[in-house]
């Protein structure tokens, strides 16, 4: 797992949201964020902005760039 997707992993377990859930709040499906969470895929810039936005995060956090949310 690299640190994005552990880092989405984290965020999801921390505010209690499914994966399932979290798709739809971005309007993905469930296959997509399951992909987002086991690193087969990296989302679009639009989609890592809508992630940032939902979770009141930077997307330098995200990507590991910086430690602090």
């Amino acid at each position: 797992m690299d640190i994005f997707s552990e880092r989405l992993v984290e965020l999801l377990n921390k505010v209690n949201v499914s994966q399932a859930d979290f798709a739809k709040i971005i309007g993905k499906s469930f296959q997509v964020v399951s992909n987002y969470c086991n690193n087969r895929v990296k989302p679009s810039y639009e989609i890592l902005y809508k992630i940032c936005k939902e979770f009141g995060v930077s997307a330098d956090y995200l990507m590991g760039l910086k430690d602090e949310e």
